[in-house]
């Protein structure tokens, strides 16, 4: 332990944050999502700021999750793989990188700039990136199946292959990310 370099602790600390975060907004969410009359989630209660008022409900009021901002996609750039005929927009002052090879998987990036980590898009035969153990919710994609993970990690499949996007770090990409991913298409 003593050569591992203080960047590298950094990294695997903020990592284990990240994954621990979105494992427990998953599981808040579904229990969110739930018809479970109680607050309780296996044997843990929720915060009373995350419990649902299920009386309320009945009479009318409805809880309604906070929606992310609509993006304007207008503007944006297309970009175009014609070995995996995917095509999507971006914002025009990202950059797409090559596609490089990293661990057997076609990785394609988006630079969004200097203050924020690379968005990226893993390519595999074999099967999603990063989804190991994760609950993600189905929803359709402009007619392709989607799995989503908490709107921050999305995957696809078209012809045998499996396409993961992922937004990384830059959590205050969000919405960009989201139209993104949603602007997809598969030829």
């Amino acid at each position: 332990m003593k050569n591992i370099s203080p960047q590298t602790k950094s990294f695997v600390i903020l990592f284990s944050i990240a994954v621990i975060g979105t494992f427990l907004s998953a599981r808040i969410s579904d229990y969110i999502n739930s018809n479970d009359e109680s607050n309780y989630h296996g044997n843990i209660k929720l915060p009373s700021e995350l419990q649902i008022n299920k009386t309320s409900a009945s009479k009318g009021l409805t809880v309604v999750a906070p929606q992310e901002p609509t993006v304007d996609i207008s503007g944006w750039k297309s970009y175009a793989d014609k070995k995996y005929g995917l095509s999507f927009f971006y914002p025009p002052e990202w950059k797409v990188l090559a596609m490089k090879q990293k661990d057997g998987l076609d990785v394609l990036e988006l630079d969004p700039g200097t203050k924020y980590v690379n968005i990226k898009i893993y390519v595999s035969p074999s099967g999603y990136y990063a989804f190991g153990g994760l609950s993600p919710k189905e929803e359709d994609i402009n007619g392709t199946k989607a799995l989503n993970v908490s709107d921050l990690l999305y995957g696809m499949r078209h012809n045998g292959n499996f396409y993961t996007f992922d937004i990384g770090y830059s959590l205050s990409l969000k919405p960009q990310f989201m139209a993104l991913v949603h602007s997809v298409q598969f030829q």
